[in-house]
């Protein structure tokens, strides 16, 4: 398995997602305890081994590298938390990370580091404490008799423990922890415990959904949907097995077990919760995929009728940062990305004019639009956000004026949003507009999500989310 330090230098030099919180580096769809060791020795590799969060940190600030900004780098590091790489391995460290050398003098095996707890921190060559003998753990060896007649051993006591009936009294309570206590000394259970032990700590947690199942796109639950098949295969063959016993038939009728119900108790009779299928279902899946078509993402990202859905204005300008091409990854996925990446990456124009956002754990779905003068009538009322440039010429169709009358009045009915970079100045008519400012940096990526979450939150509290106006839509647009 690949440590952090590989890791880090992949997502830096493909720039894969990189982001951190108070105790954790994310690195794509892993995370790792900031203080995690890596295999990079400071000191030009005489002292101990950086930690993670100093290395990432370094790359976040590698503009402030060198003799020139070592006061700033330090004040940085210090002002924010992170551990600091010294000076002099900071020119190295960054062109290994970066992709220009392909090894460092400063690496390690892993071998050398294995007795280094994962989160210790560097300590300076003075202050280096005696290093710990490895535990002598047994071998789970199955080859051997001796092991395979303690487990034999063990699973007898187990299978005593549980089909053995426990009184509830203090003499019962006290021979079943003396059993468990001798059944767990057991040289096959110690022996377990250590391999178990060493693949706990080889994991690596995922964070997002996809990855956390661990597995290839389209293939999600397979060994769970297969399983629910089966059971509604069984449940069809017992209905035709009961209309085979009907009178006038030979036939014997099928055994009803837990296996043999109609496809509607199919989840009920499996153990499965309904929360599962309400789930499978809004993600435009089907457990039962023997029995009936799934039904796609349009179908079952909203209760509410296609025309209900409402509408997030972005500018046509060449020069906006936001546009139809990038709207849903951001606000969707909390990423930005340009204009000429989203379309060299050959992504679909039509499969990007829809934002999806779980609201009352619902998924509502969002119509993007950046050509107002197609709008038709009752389309006018269903805007409910407007990305703005600064320039009065974004709202020279006069329809605008049926919302609020003028400019001032439209921010009053709908939510004004303006997206700039962090250090570009502000355009004149910002000021006077009722809009709110996104920010997002030029080359920090990971926090860009800071900017969806402020667009979402913004909605919600002016009570314009699809989950709160789609009522309040239908009446204006019927009256």
């Amino acid at each position: 398995m690949s440590d952090p330090l590989s890791i880090l230098r992949e997502h830096i030099i493909q720039k894969k997602s990189i982001s951190h919180d108070e105790n954790t580096v994310f690195l794509g769809d892993l995370k790792f305890p900031r203080s995690t060791t890596t295999k990079y020795k400071q000191d030009r590799g005489r002292g101990d081994p950086y930690t993670l969060e100093a290395l990432y940190f370094l790359h976040l600030k590698q503009h402030l590298a060198g003799a020139t900004n070592a006061r700033a780098y330090n004040e940085e590091s210090s002002k924010l938390g992170f551990a600091k790489v010294l000076l002099a391995d900071q020119r190295d460290a960054l062109a290994y990370l970066t992709g220009k050398q392909e090894t460092s003098e400063n690496l390690v095996s892993a071998e050398d580091i294995s007795s280094i707890a994962p989160g210790s921190q560097p300590v300076k060559a003075s202050e280096r404490v005696p290093e710990k003998r490895p535990r002598d753990e047994p071998q789970l060896n199955l080859s051997d008799e001796n092991m395979v007649a303690a487990k034999k051993k063990f699973a007898e006591r187990v299978d005593a423990l549980v089909l053995r009936p426990i009184e509830n009294t203090k003499e019962s309570r006290t021979l079943v922890e003396d059993e468990k206590q001798e059944a767990f000394s057991s040289p096959f259970v110690r022996a377990d415990a250590a391999v178990t032990r060493t693949l706990i700590e080889q994991e690596r947690v995922h964070t997002s959904l996809k990855t956390f199942a661990n597995c290839a796109p389209g293939k999600e639950l397979k060994s769970l949907k297969d399983f629910v098949g089966s059971a509604y295969s069984k449940s069809s063959r017992a209905v035709n097995g009961a209309k085979a016993a009907m009178p006038g038939s030979n036939a014997q009728p099928t055994r009803r077990d837990r296996y043999n119900v109609d496809a509607p108790d199919a989840y009920k009779a499996a153990g499965m919760d309904q929360m599962l299928l309400k789930a499978e279902q809004r993600k435009g899946t089907s457990l039962l995929a023997t029995s009936q078509p799934a039904k796609s993402t349009a179908q079952l990202s909203s209760n509410r009728p296609t025309r209900w859905e409402p509408i997030i204005v972005v500018p046509q300008a060449q020069s906006s940062l936001i546009n139809k091409w990038n709207a849903k990854i951001l606000l969707e996925e909390g990423k930005y990305r340009s204009k000429e990446d989203v379309r060299k990456s050959g992504a679909d124009p039509d499969s990007l004019a829809t934002v999806t956002h779980m609201e009352d754990q619902e998924m509502q779905r969002y119509r993007i639009v950046d050509n107002v003068d197609a709008l038709g009538g009752e389309e006018w009322n269903r805007i409910v956000a407007v990305f703005v440039q600064g320039s009065d010429w974004q709202f020279k169709n006069p329809k605008w004026n049926s919302i609020g009358g003028n400019i001032t009045g439209l921010f009053n009915r709908v939510s004004g949003f303006h997206l700039i970079y962090s250090k570009d100045p502000e355009q004149p008519n910002i000021k006077k507009w009722n809009v709110k400012k996104l920010t997002i940096d030029r080359n920090l990526r990971h926090l860009d999500a800071q900017a969806m979450n402020q667009f979402w939150e913004t909605l919600k509290h002016n009570n314009r989310l699809s989950s709160q106006v789609g009522v309040g839509l239908r009446s204006c647009v019927e009256s």
